[in-house]
């Protein structure tokens, strides 16, 4: 397999388990603060995650994909 396929299937991956363990956190929180009307993270938490989410999810992709050129760097391909 092309190793940039590789790493294109790697990051979509990576995207969708991301985005699952996400949906899924959200959906116990809720149950959890409808059946005991508390908050799983306290609001102070809550203020500091939804201030670096947008700057993270912006700028992880980026990362990814910086950290496997120079992995894939030492791979040379022979067409």
């Amino acid at each position: 397999m092309n190793p940039l396929a590789m790493v294109s299937l790697m990051y979509c991956l990576s995207v969708n388990v991301t985005g699952f363990v996400h949906v899924g956190f959200q959906t116990y929180t809720l149950a959890y603060h409808l059946v005991t009307k508390k908050h799983v993270i306290s609001p102070w938490i809550r203020q500091v995650i939804s201030h670096f989410s947008p700057i993270l999810s912006r700028y992880s992709p980026l990362a990814f994909l910086f950290f496997w050129r120079h992995v894939l760097s030492g791979i040379q391909v022979n067409s």
